[in-house]
């Protein structure tokens, strides 16, 4: 018997669809994705924003996308 390679389907935020994702796959969300995301509200002890960027990336396989605000759903099967 053959084994099956694993499938992934995701979508990043409510209302989008769902497309197959390359592995790896990685979703990070560095901050709210908001207006504010650098506010001083968000700063660590020593009064630093760390905060790298606005929002979220999606890496998958050599691609790279960007948003403000995710909401994901991600999805992986193997076989039927």
């Amino acid at each position: 018997m053959r084994r099956q390679e694993p499938r992934c389907a995701a979508r990043p935020k409510p209302g989008a669809a769902y497309a197959g994702c390359d592995a790896p796959f990685e979703l990070y969300q560095d901050s709210s994705g908001g207006d504010n995301w650098r506010s001083t509200n968000h700063q660590n002890r020593e009064g630093t924003v760390t905060l790298r960027f606005r929002g979220y990336r999606v890496r998958e396989g050599t691609a790279e996308r960007s948003g403000d605000r995710a909401t994901p759903i991600v999805t992986q099967s193997r076989g039927a």
